[in-house]
């Protein structure tokens, strides 16, 4: 049986509060974003943090779902988002196994 993959942050972005505000810097020489600022919203910045050790998108939905009050199912797709455009940027990286 396959286990569900685990995701851990890429090393290739920092993400620094600048002004009170979230920033995400590339500092990768080969980040997709080149050298764009990127301003994550307070979920996004939140599962930034969530992915600083590697998890599976699953336990990432249920630690969102202890932080945050709502739908179930709206909680899962904005977190399958976050992974999916987070991978495609290379923010995330899929984790080595132990």
């Amino acid at each position: 049986m396959m286990s569900e993959p685990r995701y851990q942050l890429s090393g290739q972005y920092l993400l620094r509060d600048i002004a009170g505000e979230a920033v995400i810097i590339p500092i990768g020489e080969n980040a997709p974003a080149g050298n764009a600022l990127l301003e994550p919203n307070d979920t996004a910045a939140f599962l930034w943090h969530t992915f600083e050790q590697p998890r599976t998108a699953e336990q990432a939905v249920q630690l969102a779902m202890n932080e945050y009050e709502g739908d179930e199912a709206m909680i899962r797709a904005q977190v399958c988002g976050f992974v999916q455009a987070a991978l495609e940027c290379q923010i995330l990286k899929e984790a080595d196994e132990a």
